[in-house]
């Protein structure tokens, strides 16, 4: 799962992935309404309006289904490169490619209003305020356009790898980055006023939610911030990375890189937590939950949305739902216990062991038999090894003395 987007009235959810099809859920249930075939790459974004939706590809271009007759309406082309962001403002759609330009179509008739080129690397996020367009790239850069005359108006430095998300709010412009901090930008004149640093691996995606701030990141956590202090106030760990945090009826949807999905409970106030409060939460050691539901068709990866039985409690800000992974090593576990139970109930019964001192007993008596033969054949040994001895040094002391003859005059 690549994208996920979430309607304005919380009634449908749109999944894009690498099996190059869109697919339309019910967040409700889970139910799989429908799917939308026809790219010819992976589904990198998704976007929609009224009942119109668009879906940027790995084949360079962006399609317009119908919502209604799920038809296919238009095949908008122009971009050299895979099309990996799209993002509605009014009556234009913006796409971003990897080819560093980003596109505004118009929404009715589908035909090019203009090009934004001034990235030197591919677009990979896009924000709307007000009139004005930001554009984050892989060359570490944020670029600030006016929506009207498509005019360059100024370009924000600071992170040191790529700017993969953007976001709106409490009156700021708010970047991550695969440079592994967040950073806090003023709207207008783009200086920074705050950098947030505690993740180990990249930023994924930001989501402001009830006055605070999470962030989502490749080592698998999700993280929420106290945006005064610029500290961590609770961490949510799960099963692989987090790929996208939307805001949806009831609490917070999470996908991750493992093509699964989860929603989680709606979080509780910052104000709540002492200032700096930090709580490491596992998702193995929660309450047991409701069981999760997947609906799967042949040969489709599925959407697995879970919900918690239990709101989250007043210690702690947000409470994640049991882990799926973890459930499956414990029924491994019990599987394994059964297995290894039956095998020692077949196993022929074993004479008891005997005590320590009566073993230790028996096996010196074992022993004695045999050190009294060794001593014994040791004593036999000593006279016969003596006896060559003392003949040798006999016959030397009886041989006469020969004397060497004089030499002659």
């Amino acid at each position: 799962v690549t994208c996920v987007y979430i309607t304005a009235d919380g009634e449908s959810l749109y999944s894009g992935s690498v099996d190059k099809t869109v697919k339309w859920w019910d967040p409700k249930g889970p139910v799989l309404m429908n799917t939308f075939a026809g790219h010819t790459g992976a589904v990198w974004c998704l976007v929609a309006l009224d009942l119109s939706l668009w879906s940027g590809s790995e084949d360079c271009s962006i399609r317009r289904w119908s919502r209604a007759t799920w038809e296919l309406l238009s095949v908008l082309s122009g971009h050299n490169g895979p099309v990996q962001q799209l993002l509605m403002a009014g009556s234009v759609i913006c796409s971003g490619s990897q080819d560093a330009a980003v596109k505004l179509w118009d929404t009715k008739s589908g035909d090019l209003r203009c090009t934004l080129a001034d990235h030197k690397d591919s677009i990979t996020c896009m924000l709307q305020v007000g009139k004005v367009l930001l554009t984050g790239s892989a060359d570490s850069s944020i670029k600030r356009w006016d929506l009207e005359t498509g005019k360059l108006l100024a370009t924000w430095s600071g992170h040191a790898d790529w700017v993969t998300c953007l976001l709106e709010a409490e009156g700021s412009i708010w970047s991550g980055s695969r440079d592994r901090s967040i950073r806090r930008w003023h709207p207008e004149t783009g200086v920074p006023q705050a950098n947030f640093y505690g993740h180990a691996h990249g930023i994924t995606c930001l989501l402001c939610l009830e006055g605070g701030l999470f962030s989502g990141s490749g080592d698998r956590t999700i993280k929420q911030w106290d945006i005064q202090h610029e500290t961590v106030l609770a961490n949510i760990d799960g099963p692989s990375g987090v790929s996208c945090l939307l805001e949806a009826p009831g609490g917070i949807f999470r996908a991750s890189f493992r093509c699964s999905a989860m929603l989680l409970p709606r979080p509780k106030p910052p104000s709540t937590a002492p200032t700096g409060f930090q709580r490491e939460v596992s998702p193995t050691k929660q309450e047991e939950a409701q069981p999760s539901i997947t609906r799967q068709s042949s040969g489709d990866s599925p959407i697995r949305v879970r919900q918690s039985t239990e709101e989250a409690g007043p210690d702690f800000l947000l409470e994640p739902v049991r882990d799926l992974h973890a459930a499956r090593d414990l029924r491994k576990r019990a599987a394994k216990k059964v297995r290894d139970d039956a095998f020692e109930a077949g196993k022929p019964a074993e004479p008891p062991a005997p005590a320590p001192k009566a073993k230790a007993a028996a096996k010196e008596k074992a022993a004695e038999p045999k050190a009294k033969a060794k001593a014994q054949a040791k004593e036999a040994a000593k006279p016969a090894e003596a006896e060559p001895k003392a003949k040798a040094k006999a016959k030397a002391v009886a041989a006469p003395e020969v004397k060497a003859p004089e030499p002659a005059p």
